[in-house]
């Protein structure tokens, strides 16, 4: 019986969990940008690097702009409620 393996896509290596952290993130991102600027990352890795590097990126960012909106949410519903310390 052979037994065939499936080698995984690129898009599955370079997928982020959801459950990663943005300080995690942004410290994978910055290793991947430290090979390829120090020439630790064989040359032909550096689009694997560049897939992973946006697919973190874009998970940061999307981090960032989910806490955003939770600020901007508690923002208005202490304007709305009448907070007594936004009050002057």
């Amino acid at each position: 019986m052979t037994i065939v393996t499936k080698a995984k896509s690129s898009d599955e290596k370079n997928s982020v969990p959801e459950d990663l952290t943005f300080e995690d993130g942004i410290s994978e991102l910055e290793e991947i940008v430290h090979r390829m600027e120090s020439g630790d990352a064989p040359l032909d890795s550096l689009v694997s690097h560049y897939r992973k590097g946006m697919s973190l990126l874009k998970h940061c960012r999307e981090k960032i702009d989910f806490a955003e909106l939770k600020i901007q949410e508690v923002s208005v519903q202490e304007t709305t409620e009448g907070n007594p310390s936004n009050q002057r």
